[in-house]
């Protein structure tokens, strides 16, 4: 059995890293980059607010936009047309010349890219910065007499947004007012202004990233238009949610689509009952872009999380009981138990979580499946990990309590293609064929 450890964030001891939670993931040293909340399974509150704990109440934090400037409604009401948000500012900048991405910064991890070029319909770009292999992005937030600025974290894994007003290395904004573990500030600076808007207090202290992180931008603003993480360019493009992409100029440019139906969405009325995951749960599934994987002939659900950074193992997948089982009923020698992996997770509750680590056997691969069910990308690298969620520790949620098949991809299966676009309008997520 290898070391517990701590959690990244000391603000909300959750363990489960599935769908934002602040767990080690799987791989020795690398943390979900502090995202507080277990959202695994549990409906949100509001918007932004993260999922409560299988029962715990949430922090209420992260209330997104429905347009420029305007909070939205209830996470649960659908907004009134029909989860269709308006496109960026006019006056957004312009985005660097589409075509093939950049080359990786010096003494990152290898990209495995296939042959693709970004067009332009993508939408204009900001620049963003990786630690390890999580994105960030600088914001500015202002508040009732200063303004910060400060690196956000890109988090789809995270379904709230989240800000450490102690974490800024310059001024740092003064809310207009806090109530509940959430703060209210006059605007945020995200591809444009976004007016006012709150997020759940945190403390990312604990978080060991360069940039040093203040904040998570989480899918409460993630799922309103597309974006697109060029992981190659060190770039985020923002696309408009009325006039994006067409499917056949995605595939002409080299990318395969990954239905997250059901799972991501701009409209959260289209999002599915929890009881689709877990046998009896009431509410719908979390607002966290979850797609078809297929391993040892076995199939799951896995939700991305580009928080979770498995620098240390790249390319790990946390897979539930469930997905296990299958996968060792379909093909009983598809995985090789790695014990010297093995690691033990801090929860919410205080209770470890032994995790038990598996590589592919030689031949086996961890298959990304297509609208067809074509595979779109496949990793014979995937180092796999098994949650045994103890009974105590079940409250913390995350996909070790779901009873459906179910895995959780790390920061690595979105940087490592070189770009993913995310599209929220139709609960889609694109990655480069191989």
């Amino acid at each position: 059995m290898g070391p517990i450890l701590a959690d990244a964030d000391p603000a909300d001891s959750a363990e489960s890293g599935d769908a934002g939670a602040a767990e080690n993931d799987a791989g020795g040293s690398e943390t979900d980059a502090g995202t507080p909340q277990n959202d695994a399974g549990t409906p949100p509150q509001d918007a932004g607010a993260p999922q409560p704990d299988a029962g715990t109440p949430p922090n209420d934090a992260g209330t997104p936009p429905n347009d420029a400037g305007t909070p939205p409604p209830d996470a649960g009401t659908p907004p009134s047309d029909a989860g269709t948000p308006p496109p960026p500012d006019a006056g957004t900048p312009p985005p660097p010349d589409a075509g093939t991405p950049a080359p990786p910064d010096a003494g990152t991890s290898p990209l495995d890219a296939g042959t693709y070029v970004l067009p332009s319909c993508l939408g204009p770009a900001l620049p963003i910065q990786y630690s390890g292999q999580s994105p960030y992005f600088t914001a500015t937030v202002s508040g009732a007499s200063s303004s910060g600025s400060g690196a956000f974290l890109l988090d789809y894994g995270s379904t709230g947004s989240w800000i450490d007003l102690n974490g800024f290395s310059g001024p740092a904004p003064v809310p207009l007012g806090c109530s509940g573990g959430r703060c209210t500030f006059s605007d945020f600076d995200f591809f444009g202004s976004w007016g006012q808007v709150s997020f759940g207090e945190s403390d990312f202290s604990g978080i060991q990233s360069n940039p040093p992180q203040v904040g998570i931008i989480g899918t409460d603003f993630l799922s309103v238009t597309p974006f697109t993480l060029d992981a190659a360019g060190r770039r985020v493009l923002q696309g408009s949610a009325t006039a994006f992409c067409s499917d056949s100029t995605l595939r002409s440019a080299g990318f395969g689509a990954l239905d997250t139906s059901g799972y991501f969405s701009s409209n959260l009325g289209q999002l599915l009952p929890l009881s689709t995951v877990i046998s009896g749960g009431s509410g719908t599934v979390p607002n966290v872009p979850t797609v078809r994987l297929r391993v040892g002939g076995a199939e799951g659900r896995a939700q991305i999380d580009t928080g979770f950074d498995d620098s240390f193992i790249p390319h790990s997948i946390n897979i539930n009981v469930a997905l296990f089982s299958a996968i060792q009923a379909a093909t009983p020698g598809a995985l090789i138990r790695a014990a010297s992996l093995d690691i033990s997770l801090s929860t919410c509750v205080g209770v470890s979580e032994p995790v038990q680590a598996y590589r592919l056997a030689a031949g086996q691969s961890a298959e990304l499946l297509g609208l067809q069910g074509e595979v779109v990308r496949a990793d014979g690298q995937a180092v796999l990990f098994v949650k045994r969620t103890p009974a105590a520790a079940r409250v913390c949620g995350g996909i070790g309590t779901w009873t459906a098949p179910a895995a959780q991809l790390a920061g690595s299966a979105m940087r490592l293609p070189g770009a993913a676009i995310f599209d929220p309008i139709h609960s889609r997520v694109w990655v480069p064929r191989q």
